[in-house]
């Protein structure tokens, strides 16, 4: 099979003669909103509000410079994301905004294992 682009979705890491493709282009730069991803477990009794705002389907309450999205998983789980323009320093120290962080379970990004250029 011969392709023009390759895209890998699926959160793995490519490895081998694809991982050329990885670095070759540039390293993203951060734009100005932060997604916060949470998880509201056992939310039809622990969390009644948003889970009767979301239904049996999906929210999106957005605005200009901030929002949330979310949607219902199996076992009254409410996926949500909470969008905000902020700086990116504002996210990368959150100085006790955030009490909760969890680092990615890929480790780096991706884009970090690429070879600098010379």
């Amino acid at each position: 099979m011969a392709t023009g682009l390759l895209v890998g979705a699926d959160g793995r890491l490519v490895e081998g003669p694809a991982a050329a493709l990885r670095c070759e282009a540039p390293k993203p730069e951060y734009v100005g909103t932060s997604f916060i991803e949470t998880y509201l477990y056992d939310a039809d009794r622990r969390h009644p509000a948003a889970a009767k705002a979301t239904g049996d389907g999906s929210l999106f309450a957005v605005t200009t410079g901030k929002g949330i999205l979310g949607h219902r998983e199996a076992d009254a789980v409410l996926h949500t994301y909470v969008a905000l323009n902020k700086p990116q320093e504002w996210i990368a120290a959150p100085n006790g905004r955030l009490t909760s962080l969890r680092s990615s379970p890929m480790g780096k990004p991706p884009w970090s294992r690429c070879a600098q250029p010379a």
